[in-house]
């Protein structure tokens, strides 16, 4: 393998890990604010709702 080849990979492999860890934190702050929104976790139910959040 050249260093060319390998300098490729890396930056590949960099990129993905990048937007793996970008869409990770996005779903993560996406879900937070259903819950504070909704004042209900996945799948919870309160005593004002009358069915459960399914999270989609």
């Amino acid at each position: 393998m050249t260093q060319d080849e390998l300098r490729r990979l890396t930056k590949e492999e960099i990129s993905r890990r990048i937007r793996e860890g970008v869409k990770a934190v996005l779903e993560r702050v996406l879900e937070e604010e259903m819950t504070e929104h909704l004042a209900a976790g996945y799948r919870g139910y309160t005593p004002s709702r009358r069915g459960e959040r399914n999270g989609h």
